[in-house]
């Protein structure tokens, strides 16, 4: 799936990818968000607001993949809480 992601020139086949695996596998979901934390913003809108809901239903588990360990410093997760 990341290999399509990153492959993908489709905005919303990319997005359903994304919230595709974010609800197969979230700490992989999670793995590819912080590949591509640089270029979050250059991103289709519906992609950043599909990233923006992963990390906010992330935020909510006590797992060890949580997003929010890698992003404290960012102003992604307050806009998250």
């Amino acid at each position: 799936m990341r290999t399509f992601l990153a492959a993908e020139s489709d905005a919303t086949c990319k997005r359903n990818a994304f919230v595709f695996l974010a609800h197969c596998a979230m700490p992989k979901a999670v793995e590819w968000i912080l590949s591509v934390y640089e270029q979050i913003s250059g991103l289709d809108e519906l992609l950043q607001m599909s990233i923006i809901e992963v990390i906010r239903l992330d935020c909510k588990n006590e797992s060890a993949h949580r997003v929010s360990k890698h992003l404290d410093e960012c102003d992604v997760t307050g806009m998250v809480r």
